[in-house]
């Protein structure tokens, strides 16, 4: 993690007055972390902390983005980008290019770039966001990415329902992110994923950082004694 710390959280969320969601702390800077860990180990709430996308009342402790609070200080945001594994963003009933453009306008991005990351994508321009697939809709998460071209921060929550075509397009431009010195945090539950992007990895559980993975080696000792693969083999093929 070179240079001082882009992204720094030391905070408890509680969606439920005593049911903690999360409660840990985590500095990540230039590069890429991935996060991982079962269902319900505070992944996502992590990647929603870090993007101030939670209600304010559920966050107790810091949290610092560029040095400035998310929750507090609105300006930092358009250096954030967030892409959600249950997308809810475009709720509107807008056709693709509309709504990807009003985005880039929200964020303070270029909106004449839309059209070109849509057809980069495959998403047709003028397919209404409420008739889109599941699979569709996290195309456009992935579209809202790669039109953040301001940002130093970028949250990526899985890329399970992407095509591999999209999912290269994805990680190819988190990585030339990465390499130009933003933060990229990706959480992933896809063991291959960990292939895609060189990085270090922090794993949760039950709301806390149970282990930071910080060298290649590390990370493949970690796979080899934690991670399984099994192939079934069924008659006919």
């Amino acid at each position: 993690m070179p240079g001082s710390p882009l992204v720094k959280v030391a905070a408890r969320v509680e969606y439920v007055p005593g049911l903690t969601a999360f409660d840990g702390t985590l500095e990540t800077g230039e590069g890429v972390t991935f996060v991982v860990g079962p269902n319900g180990a505070g992944k996502t709430t992590l990647l929603h902390v870090i993007a101030g996308a939670l209600p304010p009342s559920s966050v107790k402790g810091d949290v610092r983005v560029l040095g400035a609070n998310p929750f507090k200080e609105v300006w930092v945001k358009r250096y954030i980008a967030l892409a959600r594994q249950e997308p809810t963003t475009f709720s509107w009933n807008y056709p693709l290019k509309t709504a990807l453009r009003l985005y880039a306008v929200l964020k303070g991005e270029d909106p004449s770039a839309a059209e070109e990351v849509l057809d980069e994508l495959g998403l047709p321009p003028q397919r209404r966001v409420g008739e889109l697939s599941f699979g569709m809709k996290r195309k456009l998460e992935g579209a809202k990415l790669m039109l953040s071209r301001s940002a130093r921060v970028f949250l990526l929550d899985e890329l399970i329902g992407l095509d591999q075509p999209t999912v290269a397009k994805v990680v190819d431009f988190l990585r030339a992110k990465a390499e130009e010195g933003a933060c990229v945090v990706v959480v992933t539950h896809e063991p291959r994923h960990l292939q895609l992007l060189s990085g270090r990895v922090v794993v949760l559980k039950n709301g806390k950082v149970l282990r930071v993975v910080e060298s290649r080696r590390e990370l493949d000792d970690f796979l080899k004694t934690t991670l399984y693969e099994i192939t079934i083999l069924a008659e006919g093929g």
